[in-house]
């Protein structure tokens, strides 16, 4: 945008000068044209009245040279050139008379012209001075806050795990280095924002000279024990050398994010607590039983229960982990956390 303005700028700024001079131009011509027939008109009419009078004052002398008029009859003669001389001399007087006045009219229209177009020039200057000032000043103050929402932009994404994502997947090239991240840094992804996971480990097969049908299993066992909370995510190995099942990385995470949408009926739900309380009667605190009186689901992205119970403090985190995993066995949730809402029954 500032490119834009200023490549249009000098044209515009030139404008004003380069139209003063097209009208100025005109105009000069148009005066000229009036000008030059005024004058055509005025040397015309000239000769003719000259003409006029050297016919009439031809014929006067024809008529004295061949009658011989000599006598002081001729007086009348020179009376009527007379007359005609002054006739002329009027017409003449009153045609500069015209052509006096309708000059010094076509000045004074001249004049009121340039005088508009002045005006009419000063203001456009002074008015487009305005409009590039106004623009420039907004191009500023939309160029100084794109810069200032770019660094708060920076500053939250600095903030933000780079790994959140609709389906967070982390990407290990090996098992030193997944075991080098902690569980806090992965436990962000999962808990503290409630995203979907997968796990995915590259490189492996290509570090490893000798596996066999074992090896992935040893993998994911060792991964299971070293990181417990992460039971949910499904796993998988793959190799960027050779590709070796990538296209399957698609549709895990499809169905990842499936399950991270998926929504229990309440009354199923509530079948799979009483089942797992009958299997595993509530703990109790003080002389006092946790009673669950039943459960349902209020959200997705991630699944979300809100269990009802008599006192959210008598539920301990063993016991509220034992009814994720029985939901969990009830339903494929493989992939997404499941967040569990401890609420007193009013």
């Amino acid at each position: 945008l500032p490119g834009v303005v200023k490549g249009i700028l000098p044209f515009f700024a030139d404008l004003p000068q380069k139209l003063w001079k097209a009208f100025t131009g005109a105009i000069k011509w148009i005066w000229d044209i009036g000008t030059a027939i005024i004058e055509g008109l005025l040397k015309g009419l000239g000769s003719i009245i000259g003409g006029v009078i050297d016919f009439f004052a031809g014929i006067i002398d024809g008529v004295k040279e061949v009658f011989g008029i000599h006598s002081p009859s001729t007086v009348f003669a020179d009376i009527g050139k007379n007359l005609i001389n002054g006739l002329v001399e009027g017409i003449k007087s009153l045609w500069d008379t015209i052509v006096t006045f309708f000059k010094e009219k076509l000045e004074g229209i001249k004049q009121v012209f340039v005088d508009a177009w002045n005006a009419i020039k000063q203001t456009a200057t002074t008015a487009w001075q305005g409009i590039t000032t106004f623009l420039m000043n907004i191009w500023n103050n939309i160029k100084q806050a794109a810069i200032t929402a770019w660094g708060g932009i920076k500053t939250c994404l600095s903030d933000v795990w780079n790994g959140i994502k609709d389906i967070a997947t982390n990407v290990f090239e090996g098992i030193a280095q997944f075991v080098e991240k902690t569980w806090e840094n992965i436990k962000s992804a999962a808990s503290k924002v409630w995203k979907a996971i997968t796990t995915t480990l590259t490189k492996i097969w290509d570090t490893l000279k000798e596996k066999d049908h074992r090896t992935m299993t040893d993998f994911t066992n060792l991964i299971r024990q070293e990181f417990q909370y992460l039971s949910y995510a499904p796993i998988i190995f793959v190799s960027a050398k050779t590709k070796q099942r990538l296209n399957q990385l698609p549709g895990l995470i499809e169905e990842v994010y499936q399950h991270h949408r998926q929504r229990i009926q309440s009354a199923v739900l509530n079948d799979v607590l009483m089942d797992a309380i009958a299997a595993n009667p509530t703990p109790t605190q003080n002389g006092r039983r946790l009673r669950v009186y039943y459960g349902t689901q209020v959200a997705t992205e991630p699944p979300t229960f809100v269990i009802f119970v008599n006192d959210p403090e008598l539920m301990h985190f063993s016991y509220e982990r034992y009814l994720e995993n029985q939901i969990r066995k009830a339903f494929d949730f493989s992939g997404t956390p499941i967040h569990l809402i401890k609420r007193q029954r009013q």
